[in-house]
């Protein structure tokens, strides 16, 4: 069990939630003085306290906060931020702190009862389905998926956006673009991540 927290601690770390379900990314150490009207080494007293009792981590870098899972996962059940995933990879949970490079606040339509990450997509393998690189795939965690679903999975340590279907023991996992290949593997040889549910692109 974590140490409990002093109000003005509470205050600042409610504060620092906020900010991250609103911008995606972490107040600085003046926006934090600015708000509660402290003087520097008041607001690094706190922020070092936090830290000591296994709420947030931070660095000397201006963004550096990053808040501790449980915390982010708080975050989330809000129905108001979700996390967008850099990489997935194998044997780190999923939204593991090392895994999120931010968070974007989203319509409780998209979020609620679900338990939904963004990935950021990488490559033009899925084009033809209306994925272009750079887009935000919004994924259902889930282990199963139905024929020409189209689903992360991890293959070799690397996480994959492709189209599922499954024929005589094997899955194809198939790529919307004629330059890129499409991929056969066995039951057993890939972990299927979840369900893509949505596209945010920025214009």
């Amino acid at each position: 069990m974590k140490p409990n927290l002093t109000p003005r601690q509470q205050d600042i770390l409610k504060m620092i939630r906020a900010f991250i379900a609103k911008n995606g990314f972490p107040p600085t150490i003046f926006e934090i003085c600015a708000h509660f009207k402290f003087k520097p080494s008041s607001c690094f007293d706190h922020l070092k306290s936090l830290e000591r009792k296994g709420y947030l981590e931070r660095s000397s870098k201006a963004r550096s906060i990053k808040l501790k899972e449980e915390e982010i996962h708080s975050i989330r059940q809000n129905g108001i931020s979700v996390p967008i995933v850099g990489k997935v990879k194998a044997g780190i949970p999923i939204l593991a702190t090392e895994n999120i490079e931010g968070f974007v606040s989203l319509d409780p339509f998209w979020t609620k009862d679900q338990d939904i990450f963004l990935l950021r997509v990488s490559g033009n393998s899925m084009q033809g389905a209306g994925i272009l690189d750079g887009d935000l795939a919004l994924i259902r965690i889930q282990k199963m998926a139905e024929e020409g679903e189209i689903v992360v999975a991890l293959i070799d340590n690397e996480a994959t956006l492709k189209r599922f279907y499954r024929k005589k023991g094997k899955v194809w996992l198939k790529s919307e673009n004629p330059l890129h290949k499409s991929v056969w593997v066995k039951d057993g040889s890939f972990q299927l991540i979840g369900k893509l549910i949505g596209i945010f692109r920025k214009i």
